[in-house]
């Protein structure tokens, strides 16, 4: 799979086909997620050091995940409201 650290930032993912390939993203910041394939998998947004989010865009992708009741984008940690900001998911199919 794919994973970005917080220590990545500014990161942008285009385009791409993740088959059988789970992509984790721990504290994204600057983070773009757009027009790329989940074919049999998710993505999720794990807490890591700093226990942020910041800035992530994830829009016009598309998801296949493994099963049904699998969700395509999953928070694991429990991130607090004053630790999330600029936050967008749209356009994605499912």
């Amino acid at each position: 799979g794919i994973h970005l650290t917080g220590k990545a930032g500014s990161t942008r993912l285009s385009g791409c086909y993740l088959d059988y390939n789970r992509l984790r993203m721990e504290d994204p910041s600057a983070v773009v997620v757009e027009d790329t394939f989940f074919l049999h998998t998710y993505a999720t947004i794990e807490k890591g050091k700093r226990s942020s989010i910041e800035g992530l865009v994830m829009r016009n992708n598309i998801f296949k995940p493994p099963t049904p009741e699998t969700a395509p984008v999953q928070v694991s940690g429990g991130f607090g409201r004053e630790s999330v900001g600029g936050v967008r998911l749209e356009g994605n199919i499912n």
